[in-house]
């Protein structure tokens, strides 16, 4: 993968993937710059999800015996190889851009591992999925130094305040892999 994020196609990022609409990117914060950003973390990582030379590492992490640990540790390691291309080319990637490509991320994952018969997971499973997600990826945020706990706390409760949404409901509709207000299909 070429270092750095780069623009990807509209085809080659969204293979069956949905990208969440401007309105829930707003919601979010993620405007101008901040969604040029995460429309190319995004289509890098779908590119990863979906690449001839990274698809068998990515899926082949996913097992049916612990299937919601398994897709959270393989969106990880989508994150970490985008992570890594945007330090080395040192560009920076927002945290709000991170956390909700990581979720979209895991709508896809899941879909792909459902295609290939590897495991089934209903929106119980997503939503277990993205918790540890989440809590791994925060995690390796606290171990780096890079968040503080109290930090962590006080934002969170501020960003809930200020979106004025449930988090938990917006970012259930992400990870099932559909767009807000609309019914997901057969």
């Amino acid at each position: 993968m070429e270092k750095g994020l780069r623009k990807v196609r509209e085809a080659e990022g969204q293979k069956g993937g949905e990208i969440p609409p401007d309105d829930i990117l707003q919601q979010f914060g993620i405007e101008g710059k901040e969604q040029k950003i995460f429309e190319m973390y995004l289509g890098n990582g779908m590119q990863i999800i979906h690449g001839r030379e990274t698809r068998d590492q990515v899926i082949e992490r996913i097992r049916p015996e612990d299937p919601e640990r398994s897709l959270a540790d393989a969106v990880s390691l989508v994150m970490d190889k985008l992570d890594a291309s945007a330090k080395e080319a040192r560009q920076g990637v927002p945290e709000m851009v991170r956390a909700l490509a990581g979720i979209t991320l895991l709508g896809q994952l899941a879909q792909v591992a459902e295609a290939a018969g590897i495991a089934k997971f209903d929106d119980d499973a997503k939503i277990l999925a993205l918790s540890k997600l989440l809590a791994s990826q925060l995690a390796k945020g606290m171990r780096a130094g890079k968040y503080n706990p109290q930090e962590l706390k006080q934002a969170a409760q501020e960003a809930a305040a200020k979106l004025k949404i449930d988090p938990a409901a917006g970012m259930a509709k992400i990870a099932q892999g559909m767009p807000a207000g609309k019914n997901k299909g057969a």
